[in-house]
């Protein structure tokens, strides 16, 4: 982060090995969250100052499959004020409590949380009620009179409004997904809702890397030198 010219680091590990490996990650995590917020921030016209060079974008896929993190976890709440933003990724809530417990405080510490169509009903209902309601009115029509008569002598209207669910757990499972061929291979995007804090909840549509020249033309770079387990000894070591 305090480089003149900021790098991109990828930690891969492979499936056969996420178990043997969750040790190191969640040591290499550890470290990463203690050094990189060991700076004191400074303040200039009653504003706090960042107290690193550039931003950092911390990814982690399968953020549950690290186990509890106290550190992430406590470190979450403030790490934007030392210019760090997390990009966590799980497949459900209850994967999420699984490693934390109901109380947890990692989703309340995210202002933007975007979901995809659920698998399990206590994801869809948890999702609904993160929702909200709707004020919907809804239209009462009685009628009377003769059955085969060309005029009703009594027809009355009542208007009443009742609450619902903006979108319901049954809906949210149903979000569309995205669209695949023969080969597996994503051609459409599908649904998606996205809660950001103080906004109304958004309905919107996935974004296909692979349709964006931007992010295409970044996944398009080759691997730097070395990049394989057999290069890997030629790195030379770094520090935070």
């Amino acid at each position: 982060m305090n480089h003149e010219k900021p790098v991109t680091l990828y930690l891969v590990v492979r499936a056969e090995d996420k178990d043997r490996m969750r040790p190191l990650m969640r040591l290499i995590i550890n470290q990463l969250v203690r050094v990189l917020l060991r700076p004191e921030i400074t303040y200039k016209d009653g504003r706090p100052m960042r107290p690193h060079r550039h931003r950092l974008l911390l990814m982690l896929d399968e953020f549950p499959s690290y186990g509890k993190l106290e550190v992430f976890q406590e470190a979450l709440a403030y790490i934007a004020g030392y210019g760090i933003k997390a990009y966590l990724i799980a497949q459900d809530i209850a994967q999420l409590w699984g490693a934390y417990g109901h109380d947890e405080s990692i989703v309340s510490n995210c202002h933007i949380r975007i979901a995809y169509a659920p698998n399990k009903i206590e994801t869809a209902e948890w999702l609904s009620r993160m929702a909200g309601a709707a004020t919907i009115v809804k239209e009462d029509i009685t009628q009377s009179g003769g059955r085969f008569a060309a005029i009703l002598k009594n027809v009355s209207k009542t208007y009443h409004q009742v609450s619902r669910p903006l979108a319901t757990a049954d809906e949210i499972m149903r979000l569309k997904a995205p669209a695949k061929d023969k080969g597996d291979i994503i051609t459409e995007p599908g649904d998606m809702l996205v809660f950001v804090a103080g906004h109304a909840p958004i309905f919107g549509t996935q974004s296909l890397y692979f349709r964006d020249p931007v992010f295409l033309a970044r996944a398009s770079l080759p691997p730097p030198p070395g990049n394989s387990p057999i290069g890997a000894a030629a790195i030379p070591p770094f520090r935070l």
